[in-house]
């Protein structure tokens, strides 16, 4: 595998009965970095659609920044909107390490290796925000994380998860089986090894 190499699997889809998601995703290589995000507006729909899309724009003009501040950030965007929960994770090459932060309840869960734990404070971006508590870890063993909204089922069981498939199969396959019928789902599969 070659040096600085993050793949990405993802799918999103709305609520069944809406057209506009509510759910979206962020991701971005930059030289020293790779950031990657899942964003969930509240509710589903058009209010939750323009939460997230305003999320996602401030991501796309402010994604390198430090993991807090772009949390920080993006809460003072979407005080317009009805808010959103947001999980960023962060991947500096230079340093071999994963800097990881997540407003609401959005799930991450490790394929591998085994320890690597996160969690997310209440809130929501946007509306209410106390503090931003980053998690920081070394990140030089080859990894495998799933990122997902709370459309997909918490009987999801992360061994289905196989990471020798294309990822982004892989992540339709989740959303197809595990989805809940009646809110957006996304799922985010990031492999790779600093």
């Amino acid at each position: 595998m070659d040096q600085n190499y993050i793949t990405v699997g993802v799918s999103s889809r709305p609520h069944p009965k809406e057209t506009l998601n509510g759910d979206g995703y962020f991701f971005e290589y930059y030289p020293d970095r790779f950031v990657a995000a899942v964003i969930d507006g509240l509710g589903h729909g058009r209010g939750a659609n323009l939460a997230t899309t305003a999320a996602l724009e401030y991501l796309q003009t402010h994604g390198s920044e430090p993991v807090t501040r772009l949390l920080e950030g993006m809460h003072q965007a979407l005080r317009p909107t009805r808010g959103a929960v947001v999980a960023v994770m962060h991947f500096d090459y230079p340093q071999k390490r994963l800097t990881f932060a997540g407003i609401g309840n959005i799930t991450v869960r490790t394929i591998y290796p085994d320890g690597m734990k996160f969690f997310s404070l209440n809130g929501i971006i946007g509306q209410n925000l106390r503090k931003v508590r980053e998690i920081v870890l070394p990140c030089e063993s080859p990894f495998c994380f799933v990122l997902h909204s709370d459309g997909i089922q918490s009987k999801f069981d992360h061994r289905v998860v196989d990471t020798t498939q294309n990822l982004d199969d892989v992540a339709r396959m989740i959303v197809a089986e595990f989805s809940r019928p009646n809110d957006d789902a996304t799922v985010m599969i990031l492999k790779g090894q600093l």
